[in-house]
């Protein structure tokens, strides 16, 4: 943490030293866009810690021991440790508010030893941390003063040569799925660094496992569809320069390669990219897609009359994953929709649907364009939609017509998937009891089982996705016969190995024992 010195000014009439206060940052947060989410501890016994994350809803618990949080010991000795000597493990959030604590000795002792190393100030009240990726940070009151100059936390040679050690990580690989083969392109691959022979970048959409690495100083071309880049702009701040737009069904071309972008009918901006080479090779990357008959009749327009190679998202290669389409799935939301407004006329409601960053618009976009709801969006989400609203006509009418800055004005929220659940609407409803006397919890989801559970909280599942279901993925390989097929899905966490593709698909031969595609369950008509 960067401090400047303590400055003493002699007064004009005194001439005694003057002491000015030193104001420090509000927050040294990274993440300054989620300000209004706040993570705490809660004590738990046997030196365990209950991580609960909050906004207006908190999200799921997951304990966590101390000694899985850092990767230091609390040591009993005045040293002040530094941010470096506080990391997390990797892929550990967590931050922490002191005043969240139980009254539990033990955790509390623990606790304020922690502090203490961490703050020369010690109004425990005031200081918070921040647990990051790869920090651990302050986050200190505005006005705090610092009192003792002499004990600002430096980092010793050892601390220096000890971060310059962790810095030096072993560069990752990228996986042969994310260079298209025999060319100089590489699909989704931001995180491996600059990649020999690659020359030429695409990214499909802006999900963050696809544009993972990519950060504001990257300095190659991109080539990406128009709500892609604006995302990208504004959000990340990769310069405009290198972001090459490219539009729907538009061939384009690089190095005699025929490239024809197509709609991968899954989140605003999604794209498909197919590769025509000089040689008579057709390969076909889908990025993240929920396939269907129209992408089939578009590779036929493009006189791709045979596929050698499709690069396939696989995120439900399993038989058991069978899905209804997609129309019908926010049928079942808003005939539950409908039923629940139904039972609760007169009484001041909210519904709360999960959705993520940009995902899930088509669920909370149909049920205000039914009901004529309006819907409000936090910071960041909203920030997002605004840039998809510059690109899409559809999304510039209903943000107009529906999307509310004030969140008291609002019929819909749109929240973070994590926050739908029954104790987490139970406590937002407790909390917001002026306000509200029911509310409506929508998870939409590949992965839930629909059901849907009435009262004072009423819970909606539904399963919809904007991945394709087994039968999709075996339909889409059926009828265009690609020679090869590789899974871009990679299995447990490992980038390297991906999902083996059925032996039949490649014979194109359709499952023996193809099971009937799941339907939901329509609501009794009274």
């Amino acid at each position: 943490m960067d401090e400047s010195n303590e400055v003493i000014e002699l007064s004009s009439e005194d001439e005694k030293p003057k002491k000015i206060v030193k104001k420090k940052l509000k927050t040294l947060r990274k993440d300054k866009t989620q300000v209004s989410i706040k993570n705490f501890i809660v004590g738990n016994q046997n030196n365990y810690f209950k991580t609960h994350k909050s906004s207006s809803l908190p999200a799921q618990n997951e304990n966590i021991s101390l000694s899985q949080m850092l990767e230091v010991q609390i040591k009993e000795e005045d040293r002040i440790l530094t941010e470096s000597q506080l990391s997390p493990k990797e892929g550990v959030q967590l931050n922490c508010i002191s005043n969240s604590f139980q009254n539990n000795v033990d955790t509390k002792r623990m606790f304020e030893e922690l502090m203490s190393k961490i703050y020369t100030h010690h109004d425990i009240e005031k200081q918070k941390i921040n647990m990051e990726k790869d920090s651990l940070v302050a986050v200190l009151s505005e006005d705090e003063v610092e009192e003792n100059s002499n004990q600002e936390n430096q980092e010793t040679e050892t601390d220096k040569k000890s971060v310059k050690q962790k810095k030096k990580k072993k560069k990752a690989i990228c996986p042969k799925y994310k260079i298209v083969e025999g060319s100089m392109f590489a699909v989704d691959a931001f995180r491996f660094g600059e990649i020999t022979g690659v020359e030429h970048y695409f990214l499909t959409h802006f999900h963050s496992d696809h544009y993972i690495g990519l950060r504001k100083k990257f300095n190659h071309n991109i080539y990406l569809s128009e709500i892609t880049a604006k995302l990208v702009a504004c959000m990340i701040g990769v310069s405009v320069e290198y972001l090459k737009v490219v539009h729907v069904n538009i061939p384009f071309y690089i190095d005699d390669v025929r490239i024809i972008p197509l709609d991968a009918n899954h989140c605003p901006g999604a794209l498909l990219f197919l590769f025509q080479f000089p040689d008579g090779r057709n390969v076909l990357h889908t990025g993240d897609f929920r396939a269907n008959d129209a992408m089939v009749d578009q590779l036929l327009y493009f006189k791709c009359y045979h596929l050698d190679l499709v690069y396939l998202d696989t995120t439900y290669l399993h038989t058991k994953k069978r899905m209804p389409p997609q129309e019908e799935s926010i049928q079942y939301v808003l005939d539950h929709v409908q039923k629940y407004l139904e039972t609760n006329i007169g009484e001041k409601f909210l519904i709360l649907v999960g959705a993520y960053l940009i995902g899930k618009e088509k669920v909370w976009m149909s049920i205000a364009k039914k009901f004529n709801f309006k819907v409000y969006l936090e910071k960041e989400r909203l920030k997002g939609f605004k840039e998809i609203c510059t690109c899409s006509i559809e999304h510039y009418q209903f943000f107009k017509n529906h999307i509310t800055l004030d969140e008291n004005d609002a019929d819909i929220r749109v929240v973070s998937m994590l926050q739908i659940t029954y104790p987490n609407l139970r406590d937002f409803l407790r909390e917001n009891q002026d306000s509200y006397n029911t509310i409506l919890g929508i998870v939409a989801s590949g992965w839930e089982k629909p059901g849907y559970s009435s009262g004072r909280i009423s819970l909606l599942h539904c399963q919809y996705s904007e991945h394709s279901s087994y039968d999709e993925l075996e339909n889409f390989i059926l009828k265009t016969k690609p020679k090869n097929v590789i899974s871009t899905v990679p299995v447990r966490m490992n980038t390297e190995i991906t999902a083996e593709i059925p032996k039949n698909w490649l014979t194109h031969e359709s499952s023996k024992s193809k099971k009937k595609q799941h339907k939901l369950v329509p609501i009794k008509k009274s």
